[in-house]
């Protein structure tokens, strides 16, 4: 007959466990959106976080979406207008909030809420007629939601700058010397590489 295990006999083999993912993944290149997780499970490796408290910050995480795609016609700033008049209630019906940026004919939008609610979303514009070329540039859970304040924040960028910055994205950290001088942008870099 086996005899229970102890609370500590379980948390030891917890952090065994624990031990033995970190070091099986780490020389495997990380997803995006795997790094809140890794570093969650990093802390509870020096001590810093246990099990329960990994679980419970992942439970209450927010889902993020950074993605980009062309716009199959010229939007006008009216009908950009009438987009976001459409969008922001929904969102806020969604409990989703994020930013939409345009340039040049290119859109580039975060989303963040609950992961079930972003995933639909970001689904149905997928799907959406108004746009083609729709790339995921990054996504995964987050601690935090970075643009709360909107249900859909919005604002027109100059294509070079939006593209150091989705580059600096995709690379998971900037390029030494990289100035964005527009405030959005700044925000959107902070929010993936933070």
């Amino acid at each position: 007959m086996d005899t229970p295990l102890t609370d500590a006999e379980t948390e030891t083999q917890r952090q065994r466990a624990v031990a033995w993912i970190v070091a099986l993944t780490a020389n495997i290149p990380r997803p995006a959106s795997h790094r809140y997780a890794q570093l969650l499970l990093a802390r509870h490796q020096r001590g810093e976080l246990s099990i329960a408290q990994v679980a419970a910050l992942l439970s209450t995480s927010i889902y993020r979406v950074l993605y980009r795609s062309r716009a199959t016609r010229h939007f006008s700033a009216g009908q950009l207008q009438e987009l976001l008049a459409q969008a922001r209630p929904e969102n806020a019906r969604l409990a989703v909030s994020g930013m939409l940026l345009y340039s040049e004919g290119m859109f580039v939008q975060a989303i963040e809420g609950p992961e079930e609610a972003v995933r639909a979303l970001y689904a149905r514009i997928e799907q959406d007629p108004r746009h083609t070329r729709v790339e995921t540039v990054s996504e995964g859970l987050m601690p935090a939601r970075q643009f709360a304040e909107w249900s859909m924040d919005f604002g027109v960028v100059e294509g070079p700058e939006v593209e150091r910055v989705l580059g600096a994205i995709e690379g998971q950290q900037p390029p030494p010397g990289l100035a964005i001088v527009n405030k959005r942008l700044q925000a959107l870099l902070q929010a993936f590489l933070d």
